[in-house]
Order: C-alpha cells, then structure tokens, then sequence
C-alpha cells in the first residue's frame, strides 16, 4: 500500500495477525527503498576483495538488495531464494522485479534446502542473509548446520553478510555465530532503527590475512567512487564511517 509519502510499502500479516513489513519503493525513483539497511547491506559488499561476480539474497522482500548491486554492478549475476511465492508475486506485479535467466534469477525454495545443494557449493563471491518472520530469524535459520550449509556456498574470501535487527528473536545467537564462523566480523548500524549489518569473511577460507583498517580502507575508497558518480540516490560514504568491529562493540554493550 501507498504510505502517504510517495512510498510503496509491501506488508503481509502472520498466522497470528502480526504485520510484517517486507520493504518500501520510492514510486518515482526505483533504487529508493527508503529503509536502511539496505545502504548497509550493499556497503558491505564493499569490502569484497574482487569485487563480487555473483551473489547469493536469502530473502527478497520487494527486492532492495539484489537491485541495487545490479546497479552497481551491470555484470552481476544475483541468484534470490524466496520461500513465499506470495512475496514473489507481490514483488513482480506491484514492485516492477523482472528476474532474467542470464544474471537475475528467482528461486521459490526453502533457504535451508537450497544451501545443501551441490551446485551452490563455493559458487558466490557473497551471500546476503534476509530472512525474516515477524517473530524474528525462524529457528530453522538459526542453527549450526544451516550456517555450516550457508558458508560452504561462499568461495575462498567471500562474505557473508547477514541483517540482524538486534531487538529479536535469535538475534543474540547469530552474533555468537558471527563471531564463531567470521575473521574479526564488522558491523554497521543504521541510525533510526535496530537493523545492523554483520559481515565477514569465513575463517577457514581465508587465504590472506588482510587487517580491518585495510578492509575500511578499500570500502571507504569504493563508496567514495560509487558517491562522485552519484550512482544512487543516498550516499554509501556515511555507511563507511560508522563501521565498527562486532568484538569491540559487544564489549562496550554488555547486554548484547
């Protein structure tokens, strides 16, 4: 529905009644998803070490983080697991998503099948993970086989990056995991809500050893080319500068 402020807004109800907001489009200007953490999750692809030739979205919503790197980045290949077709079709027939069977493909699957698929083995240079209820992560995605799962589908110095909204169910157990499975993972919080992005590189992955400041370096330096050609219509620099490492922000906050 129209929010009043030239907004999209895709919101479905639970079995229990409970709204859940999937995304917000700008009607005149398709990459203004007005939410942040979709500048989030795309300055975290920043810190891919090439840039990323092809990525994985667990959770589409109307389809903010898949559009936006393919902006980016015209030669992207983008694979998207959804498993509500109801979000599919509300994504297709009100938000303009066209998927393309050369670098835009829809999956209607179950995330927690589709990462134990063979030929999802080592095949991305990132994989988002977006997947929300109203509740919080579904505990299905909060396990230990399913990150096992999820990270076998990241190359050698890929990333995963995961939005976590802090104030829900499972949230404290995917920092743990984060900072279990990631190389001193990062964190980028957003200023109006609870979203953060948590993002890293695999442990046992790595194949260079590359310090934080260096990994800033290079997004600072991304975002500020993506910013002068005014790719999109906010800037990604702002993103850069309020990145943190997760271990010396849990230490600060204990009640993470």
């Amino acid at each position: 529905y129209d929010d009043g402020e030239g907004y999209l807004q895709m919101v479905f109800l639970d079995d229990d009644e409970i709204p859940l907001v999937q995304g917000m489009m700008n009607r005149n200007n398709p990459l203004d998803f007005k939410l942040e953490y979709t500048r989030q999750q795309v300055t975290a692809a920043l810190s891919v070490d090439p840039m990323p030739s092809r990525v994985l979205v667990l959770g589409l919503g109307v389809g903010a983080i898949p559009r936006t790197l393919r902006a980016l980045y015209p030669e992207l290949t983008v694979d998207v697991v959804e498993i509500e077709m109801k979000v599919i079709k509300a994504a297709v027939s009100y938000f303009k998503l066209r998927d393309d069977p050369e670098r835009f493909r829809l999956y209607n699957a179950d995330a927690v099948e589709f990462v134990k698929r063979n030929e999802s083995k080592g095949a991305y240079d990132v994989v988002f993970m977006d997947a929300y209820n109203a509740q919080g992560i579904p505990e299905v995605l909060r396990t230990r086989e399913f990150y096992d799962d999820m990270l076998s589908c990241v190359r050698p110095n890929g990333l995963l990056s995961i939005n976590l909204i802090n104030d829900t169910q499972g949230a404290d157990t995917v920092l743990d995991y984060a900072q279990d499975y990631l190389v001193d993972p990062l964190l980028i919080r957003t200023q109006e809500s609870e979203n953060m992005a948590i993002f890293g590189v695999k442990k046992d992955s790595l194949t260079e050893t590359i310090s934080t400041s260096r990994i800033l370096e290079r997004m600072k330096e991304r975002a500020v080319a993506v910013d002068r050609r005014m790719m999109l219509p906010y800037a990604l620099g702002p993103q850069v500068s309020r990145t943190e490492r997760l271990d010396a922000v849990r230490e600060r906050n204990f009640d993470w």
